[in-house]
């Protein structure tokens, strides 16, 4: 009964004289009661600040599963990869063409020639007719698109071959984001 190891002595005794389950539950309940019905007190700034100061603080990473996804990908540390996640929520790091959103990241020394980064799409906006000169790999962070008849969601990837051709349409929802691999790049198809 490590909760009543919280309790102040006089109501550990009163726990421990009456010790069964259904006369803690009753006690814990009056307790409770109690404590409803008396006047809240604020705490002097003081006391809030250090409250506040002793709490754990964990800093919220933006997309932060993907972290080892993009990390294989990018062929850089998750820890990098993790950096790169938390630039999506930071409108300055995005460059935009034609309302496109595109953020380059340096990779890997393996992936050295290769366009690398993150495409921002509002929904229903499309990603203009294009041909790879090299392969595509690609992964959703959020949202969704349309290629053809295939549908691309987040936590998805999708790999082009050299030479292939395609247009994409974000679809409704969430703004689609997706991180890419372009080796040797596109070639804009009017």
């Amino acid at each position: 009964m490590d909760k009543i190891d919280k309790l102040p002595m006089f109501l550990k005794e009163a726990v421990t004289e009456h010790n069964n389950n259904d006369n803690f539950k009753d006690i814990e309940e009056a307790i409770h009661q109690l404590a409803m019905a008396l006047d809240p007190i604020a705490p002097s700034d003081d006391l809030r600040t250090r409250i506040l100061a002793d709490l754990p603080v964990k800093k919220t990473h933006l997309f932060s599963t993907f972290a080892p996804q993009i990390a294989k990908l990018f062929q850089v540390t998750e820890e990098r990869a993790q950096i790169f996640l938390d630039l999506l929520g930071e409108p300055a790091a995005w460059l935009y063409q034609q309302g496109i959103g595109l953020m380059h990241v340096p990779a890997g020394p393996a992936l050295a020639q290769a366009d690398v980064g993150f495409i921002s799409l509002k929904p229903k906006q499309t990603f203009p007719r294009h041909r790879h000169r090299g392969e595509e790999m690609s992964l959703v962070i959020q949202g969704s698109y349309q290629d053809g008849d295939l549908v691309v969601c987040a936590g998805e990837s999708q790999i082009l071959a050299a030479g292939s051709t395609h247009h994409f349409t974000a679809l409704p929802g969430p703004d689609c984001i997706f991180a890419a691999v372009v080796m040797i790049g596109i070639e804009f198809i009017e």
